[in-house]
C-alpha cells in the first residue's frame, strides 16, 4: 500500500513552498577516509569549490578544515603523504573539508553549477 499524503519527512513550512538552492547558504562537507595511489611517491590533494562558468565565483565562499575556524577560501591542500606500497591505504590528518557556499552560488539556471575539483 503506497502512502499518498504529503512527504512525512518535510517540515510543514516547506510543504507550501520549496526552497531553491539559490536562496540558501549551502554547506558541502567532504571527508577523505583513505586513499591509495598506483605508484610510489609523495602525494597531496587539493580540493576546490568553484563555478567555472562564473568569473569571481569564489567570492563569499568559506572553508573550514577539520575543526578549525572557517576562513574565506575556496581551496585547500592536504598534507603530503608518502605512498611506499601501491597496495597500501593511507589516511590524511587534514581530512575533513566544509565549503560554505553563499546564497546565489548555486542556481538551477545552467550557469551556476557548483563543482568540487580534486
Amino acid at each position: 500500500m503506497a502512502f499518498r499524503g504529503p512527504d512525512p519527512y518535510l517540515p510543514a513550512s516547506l510543504l507550501t513552498r520549496r526552497l531553491k538552492a539559490g536562496e540558501k547558504t549551502l554547506d558541502l562537507e567532504f571527508e577523505i577516509l583513505s586513499v591509495g595511489f598506483n605508484e610510489e611517491g609523495r602525494y597531496a590533494l587539493r580540493l576546490s569549490a568553484e563555478n567555472p562558468l562564473q568569473a569571481g565565483s569564489s567570492a563569499g565562499v568559506q572553508l573550514q578544515v577539520n575543526d578549525g575556524d572557517p576562513l574565506p577560501a575556496c581551496s585547500a591542500v592536504t598534507e603530503v603523504i608518502e605512498q611506499q606500497d601501491p597496495g597500501q591505504s593511507l589516511a590524511f590528518t587534514r581530512n575533513k573539508f566544509i565549503f560554505t557556499l553563499p546564497k546565489g552560488f548555486c542556481k538551477n539556471d545552467g550557469q551556476s553549477d557548483a563543482h568540487l575539483r580534486v
